[in-house]
């Protein structure tokens, strides 16, 4: 299934005697020691010793392809190991599926699309999320706001800076999470947005440091005050007042999961 050497973490190459105990871990006697192995392990780790450079910032499964982007670039597996995809070294905040095959990765050195074994460049801008569009064109969270990248141009529509999620309800109304918690509801047209804050929140704080996801279909933003859905009938937040108690003490329920 795999091979244990000196290149993933195996002591020495020159091994004497193996043997596998009652628990299923098997030891192994080397000319530079002992080693031991968990190969019942439920999980199993990928490292620089697999070819995997770099903090983890997402991952992405396209049929039976692994994609991986790091803070040195993206990474495909291939085998039990990882090969870098193309020359780009910069950092990969996120990797989208667009369903009929290809990847968007937004990077420190812009988007990319992967297709096939194929990598093209759509932009050359610092780039953290993106969104797309069932034409092929997306939205992108960069530094100083979101973009339209369609065929043949790239527009600024708003002054949203570093969003870094997109999330749309069943009405088409995109709803964006920025770097700092902000949550916004963008127009029609992607160019006005709106703060969306909890209705019993209060303050200036109560903007940022927000969560904005899906589950089941349904969209939530959890803030220090509560947990609250998406109603898009009515454009507005909905709380749950049943999880109030759970989210009370948490200060920077951003990183709650």
């Amino acid at each position: 299934l795999y091979v244990l050497s000196e290149e993933n973490g195996l002591c020495n190459n020159n091994v004497n005697q193996i043997y596998s105990d009652k628990e299923g871990y098997v030891w192994g006697a080397t000319d530079k020691g002992l080693f031991l192995v968990d190969v019942n392990s439920s999980y199993t780790r990928f490292a620089d010793t697999e070819g995997l450079l770099g903090e983890v910032q997402s991952v992405c499964h396209v049929g039976e392809r692994l994609f991986v982007g790091t803070l040195q670039g993206i990474y495909e597996k291939k085998g039990d190991h990882f090969q870098p995809v193309g020359d780009m070294r910069h950092a990969c905040w996120q990797l989208q599926p667009d369903g009929k095959g290809a990847i968007y990765a937004a990077t420190a050195g812009g988007l990319f699309r992967i297709e096939a074994q194929r990598m093209e460049q759509l932009s050359s801008e610092h780039t953290l999320s993106c969104f797309i569009n069932p034409d092929g064109s997306c939205y992108t969270g960069e530094v100083d706001g979101i973009y339209y990248i369609g065929t043949h141009a790239r527009t600024l529509l708003n002054k949203v800076e570093k969003a870094t999620h997109f999330y749309q309800d069943e009405q088409g109304t995109l709803l964006v999470r920025n770097i700092y918690g902000q949550v916004f509801r963008l127009s029609e047209d992607r160019k006005e947005y709106i703060f969306i804050i909890p209705r019993n929140a209060s303050g200036e704080e109560a903007r940022y440091n927000n969560t904005l996801y899906r589950q089941d279909n349904t969209l939530y933003v959890q803030s220090h005050v509560g947990l609250f859905y998406w109603d898009a009938s009515s454009q507005s937040l909905v709380e749950r007042p049943e999880m109030a108690g759970l989210l009370c003490d948490a200060q920077y329920p951003q990183f709650i999961y």
